[in-house]
């Protein structure tokens, strides 16, 4: 086991605000085991672009079992792949939203995940099933990922960079190039086609004419790939930088008409895709701060952003289907058209008491930031309606984010009073009863029947 007193490792000065403190941590423990372990992926790919990683994963030489006794607070998941998740609490300074507007209402229970890999070679066929826990070195590890420039090891306590796929190249020449036959690896994996197009958009690295030319003639291969992958791939188009610049890309190679083509037939309307731009741009100027809810947006793919009302567009229940939205998600979806409307009727009669209930509370926060990003476009009619409501939602939700994962101070003390005045008389009768039956001659555990004979005074 690792012993906590060993003097640790000086780490590079460059490192030392970029990386995750607690994904040093677990990289120091595995190290003083005995055992290989590098940063791994699209952190060490946005630290040599200068950019500023979100994600930290970790490959190493041991296997999940080993790296579950030593790290602590971990599990292993995953039965076709198998992972270790480690998993941290949010520091103060990563929950602390900076968009004050829309506070998260569950801030205590934000958790993140770092991903512990074992290195691994490339899957072979056992009894007819493919098995991808085939575990291998750093060297068939980095043959198995999808492109060069993913596929860099990093050792941050000897400032040391593994390069076995030339990827050090590819950040050098700001070009994204797949490692194999191109046309293999996509067929494989149809989900790097997404991958690809969000890499260009969002790092400086360029999709090569001849690999552009390979994702247009494959692109039907993403309607054969699982849905929940594809929702997480355009939900991070939306949420990174380049969201704007991804889906004009995913528009010219035809991909936006093949997965999505009820938004594609509104697309190909004239004006529409500029409208559709506008929204994007907006929504990356003025990100949606929290991961918990992503229905907003699937609400600026679902309505027609041309009209006030905002009706769905035709076809709608194929683009939800496609992407995997939930039941939930789409119940959400309809409030929020319903709010909005609400919001729009009622522009002179302003009231608070629609935001005090707390079941209704983040339906209400994605409301705001919806008509938040519909006045940042320049819609008149939700500009003035924003101006009628904005000031009496800035300071519900500054009076909300002081009490973070509860009610509005007003509700829950009037609610705890209540509760308390209720529940009183409660506790004191089932006291009594329990004292009751604890001091009976039968006891509390006796399974003897009562006695039926009268007892002679």
């Amino acid at each position: 086991m690792f012993w906590p007193f060993v003097k640790k490792p000086k780490l590079a000065k460059k490192y030392k605000e970029q990386i995750d403190q607690d994904a040093l941590n677990i990289l120091e423990i595995l190290q003083k085991n005995g055992h290989e372990a590098y940063l791994v992926g699209g952190c060490v790919r946005d630290l040599l672009l200068e950019h500023k990683p979100k994600d930290f994963d970790i490959s190493t030489s041991a296997t999940p079992e080993e790296v579950k006794k030593i790290v602590p607070r971990s599990a292993i998941i995953g039965k076709r792949f198998r992972i270790v998740l480690a998993r941290r609490r949010l520091r103060y300074s990563e929950q602390t939203s900076k968009n004050s507007l829309f506070p998260n209402s569950a801030r205590k229970n934000s958790l993140k995940e770092i991903q512990i890999t074992t290195f691994r070679r490339a899957p072979v066929l056992v009894e007819g099933k493919i098995d991808e826990n085939v575990y291998g070195n750093s060297r068939d590890d980095a043959f198995r990922r999808d492109f060069a420039a993913n596929a860099l090891f990093l050792d941050p306590f000897k400032n040391k960079i593994v390069d076995y796929v030339g990827g050090l190249d590819d950040i050098k020449n700001r070009s994204l190039s797949v490692i194999g036959d191109a046309k293999l690896r996509l067929e494989e994996d149809p989900i790097r086609i997404m991958r690809a197009v969000r890499f260009d958009s969002k790092t400086s690295l360029k999709i090569p004419s001849a690999l552009k030319k390979i994702i247009t003639e494959n692109r039907d291969l993403l309607l054969k790939a699982k849905k929940e992958r594809l929702r997480e791939e355009f939900l991070k188009i939306w949420r990174e930088p380049g969201g704007n610049k991804a889906f004009q890309t995913l528009h010219k190679l035809g991909i936006l008409e093949c997965l999505v083509p009820s938004l594609c037939k509104k697309i190909h309307q004239e004006g529409y895709f500029k409208i559709f731009l506008k929204s994007l741009k907006a929504v990356e100027n003025n990100p949606w701060p929290y991961e918990r809810f992503n229905t907003p947006y699937f609400f600026f793919m679902s309505v027609d952003l041309e009209k006030n009302h905002l009706p769905l567009i035709a076809g709608a229940d194929q683009l939800w289907t496609n992407l995997h939205v939930s039941k939930l998600e789409k119940s959400y979806l309809l409030k929020m058209r319903h709010n909005l409307a609400y919001l729009r009727r009622h522009q002179k009669k302003v009231s608070s008491q629609i935001f005090r209930q707390k079941r209704s509370f983040d339906n209400w926060s994605q409301t705001f930031y919806i008509l938040h990003i519909l006045r940042e476009m320049g819609l008149p009619a939700y500009r003035s309606c924003w101006e009628s409501w904005s000031q009496l939602w800035i300071d519900f939700s500054t009076e909300r984010s002081k009490f973070s994962g509860t009610q509005s101070r007003t509700y829950s003390s009037s609610k705890r009073s209540r509760n308390d005045s209720n529940s009183g008389d409660k506790t004191r009768k089932t006291r009594k009863r329990r004292r009751k039956r604890s001091s009976s001659p039968r006891g509390k555990s006796s399974s003897s029947p009562r006695s039926t004979k009268k007892v002679n005074a």
